[in-house]
């Protein structure tokens, strides 16, 4: 068997394997085997090359904006932007120990909290702390902690059938059912067992904080915290603040859930919350998707292949039909038609009198068996005939995936609205992880700026005209088209403009890394390929505090420093840096300047030279247009339809680096010897600049083209800069 097709036969079996996993909607997987199989079949010479180029192509796809901007998210989620609390945490009580009580305990103990788990009922109370001891003997086994570690962990665990001790309690978290009445008698009860200081937080994805906390002694010290199922592997924690709760409970709860491991987003009370008012729009249009004929495996196919990672039927059935009715009934008298019509309501109750509750009772849409199968319920089928309506043209996934989708992210833009969540960044990051929204389309909002609000809004007219009103867009993203807003975050784009109607479209600064061993010069990534002479592979500096430079050039002022050292905002790949800049400074009409340290990049090589420092004014210069904003809101520049370039000076070393690279082999007694030939105006988006060496060895004189990239170029702001409202 040759050696060729045993290798064609393991990439074949990586690639089906990662189409299995991720439907084909991540390039990247994909093309690292396309790499891998250039490298076997041509060398690590073409495998370096195709790595580069692989890189710089997967660096502007939409997938990898959508998932830096969910890495930049989440860190914000993981601060606390409410300041310090005012006292520090020390002992949690958590009520109940059902499944989310007992999770709550969970990921407290190994976080130096001391907590009280408590249940008036033994059984429960048994139950709840065997599932956290369960959970830490197998972290044993997997040495994942030591015996050592398990015992001091466990020993931060009180679980008692008693409120003993609640008057050391620093806050309450209560996990018990969703009843507002019970809600507010256990409250009316503890309150007078606690402390002054203690804030009193529930454990809730469907009751108004408000409501719960309006005959307290003290509201503002009540607060929502929504924990999601597995509370120890989902890392997202809804933190619900009443119009009474105070900035201090709020700081304390998010300085809370930050210990707990958790990302952090903070909604306003307000029906359904935020990840359970998406959740419920988009169960609900998979129930007239039902009603139209379609199986829940044709959902789920469709879902899937939109890059949710598992099928919305199957986590429809997960959720709880019952707990579904439950919460249409709390919503629907807010929400009217527009959430659900009355044959769908009557749909869900059919479901729940006929016990197809979902998988924990053991049928829902499907029947679950013991060993983890699962089969479609024919019971659901029977339920469904006598509610079929007019069957729609649904064939297309396409179809599919639109309608839930454009009920999803129509109330994202609606909470946004509202003032349900505070930014589009929360709302992109409680939806990936919060619900399972497809992570490489980056949540609602980036999602809606990938493939256009105008367009959007076109699709939800259309479905409106097709589907009914439900489908009719917010009027929020209706007033966005004009001057075509968008949600995105203010990323930086710079790049060459040679014609006004050229829009950019990159997310970075990039720097390809020069010939003089190695130097930094401008990459123009719009207009063409980069020519290089020779490939010099770059690493970061070994050490921290090597800066790069951005200076207003009307004040000589800095006001952007990032350390190449250390910053992740800096990616290194073959002979290109790459610089993301999340909050950007820039001043629309103002120019900057671009200066480095010496060592921004080193060689790949033992003791290889460091790039030079570059603190000339002139070196990298960019313009700010904004052709978003308008005139009359503020004075932008014209973009230039021409760009004048100026040549970098050129060392004696510099040339023989050049022509060394270039193949031209000078004898050692020569004396170099340079000539700017012609330099060239870019006119065009293919005219560049030329510069022409010409080395004089005796009576020969040779001579070597060699490109240079721009040094002086105009930048504009993609159009999402602009975030208007």
């Amino acid at each position: 068997m040759s050696n060729s097709y045993v290798q064609n036969y393991i990439l074949s079996q990586a690639q089906a394997k990662v189409m299995s996993q991720t439907q084909g909607l991540y390039p990247a997987p994909l093309k690292i085997l396309d790499v891998i199989q250039q490298t076997l079949e041509n060398g690590s010479k073409v495998g370096f090359n195709a790595e580069a180029e692989g890189f710089a192509d997967l660096c502007i796809t939409n997938e990898s904006k959508a998932l830096i901007s969910l890495f930049h998210g989440r860190t914000e989620c993981k601060k606390n932007k409410f300041g310090k609390p005012k006292r520090e945490i020390k002992t949690i009580a958590v009520i109940g120990a059902g499944v989310i009580g007992a999770g709550i305990a969970h990921i407290s103990i190994d976080k130096d909290f001391q907590v009280i788990l408590y249940d008036p009922t033994s059984i429960a109370l048994y139950h709840g702390q065997s599932q956290i001891v369960k959970s830490y003997q197998n972290y044993i086994k997997r040495n994942r902690i030591t015996n050592t570690e398990y015992n001091q962990i466990l020993s931060n665990l009180n679980c008692q059938t008693t409120f003993n001790n609640l008057d050391k309690c620093d806050i309450i978290i209560e996990a018990g059912f969703e009843d507002l009445k019970l809600k507010q008698n256990i409250l009316n009860e503890l309150e007078q067992y606690i402390p002054e200081h203690s804030i009193f937080a529930f454990n809730t994805y469907i009751l108004s904080i408000h409501q719960i906390a309006a005959h307290s002694r003290r509201p503002h010290k009540v607060i929502g915290l929504h924990y999601f199922s597995p509370v120890d592997k989902v890392e997202l924690l809804e933190i619900i603040r009443a119009k009474q709760t105070s900035d201090n409970t709020v700081c304390t709860a998010v300085n809370v859930g930050l210990k707990q491991g958790k990302i952090i987003i903070v909604v306003n009370d307000s029906p359904g919350f935020y990840t359970t008012r998406l959740l419920i729009f988009a169960f609900i249009e998979i129930f007239y998707l039902l009603q139209e004929g379609l199986s829940p495996n044709d959902i789920d196919k469709a879902t899937k292949k939109f890059g949710f990672h598992i099928g919305l039927t199957i986590l429809l059935d997960e959720f709880g039909i019952d707990t579904i009715t439950y919460i249409v009934y709390h919503l629907q008298n807010i929400f009217g038609e527009r959430l659900a019509n009355s044959s769908v309501i009557e749909l869900l109750h059919i479901f729940v009198k006929n016990n197809l509750l979902g998988k924990k009772f053991g049928q829902g849409l499907y029947i679950y068996s013991n060993d983890g199968s699962k089969k479609i319920n024919p019971k659901c089928k029977e339920l469904l005939k006598n509610s079929l309506t007019q069957t729609k043209d649904i064939s297309r996934i396409e179809t599919i995936q639109w309608r839930i989708c454009l009920r999803i992210i129509n109330e994202a833009a609606r909470c946004l609205e509202e003032n349900v969540i505070s930014s589009p960044t929360d709302g992109d990051i409680g939806a990936v992880f919060g619900l399972g929204f497809p992570p490489m389309k980056g949540g609602p909002f980036r999602f809606m700026d990938t493939y256009g609000i105008c367009n959007i809004v076109d699709l939800m007219n259309n479905y409106q005209l097709e589907y009914g009103d439900r489908f009719v867009p917010t009027q929020f993203l209706i007033d966005m088209i004009p001057t075509a807003d968008q949600f995105g975050s203010q990323d930086f784009c710079a790049d060459v403009i040679d014609d006004t109607n050229v829009q950019s479209n990159q997310w970075c600064i990039i720097f390809l890394v020069g010939y003089d061993s190695p130097n930094l010069i401008q990459a123009s990534s719009v207009q063409g390929t980069v020519l290089t002479i020779g490939t010099r592979q770059v690493n970061r500096p070994s050490r921290n505090y090597t800066y790069v430079y951005f200076n207003d050039a009307a004040t000589g002022t800095n006001v952007h420093t990032v350390d190449c050292g250390w910053d992740p905002h800096v990616m290194y790949s073959g002979n290109t840096i790459t610089i993301y800049i999340p909050s950007p400074p820039w001043i629309v009409g103002h120019t900057y300047y671009v200066t480095f340290d010496s060592g921004v990049a080193s060689g790949t090589d033992f003791c290889k030279p460091e790039s030079s420092p570059t603190t000339d004014s002139n070196f990298w210069r960019f313009d700010i247009w904004n052709p978003a904003v308008s005139s009359t809101t503020t004075t932008t520049t014209t973009p230039p339809t021409t760009g004048t370039v100026t040549t970098r000076p050129l060392s004696t070393t510099t040339v023989n680096t050049l022509l060394t690279t270039t193949g031209i082999v000078l004898a050692s007694t020569t004396t170099v010897t340079t000539t700017i030939i012609t330099t060239t105006t870019i006119t065009s988006e293919t005219s560049k600049e030329l510069i022409v060496l010409a080395s004089t060895t005796g009576t020969t004189t040779t001579t070597a083209t060699i490109f240079i990239t721009d040094a002086a170029v105009n930048v504009m702001y993609p159009k999402d800069f602009v975030r208007k409202k």
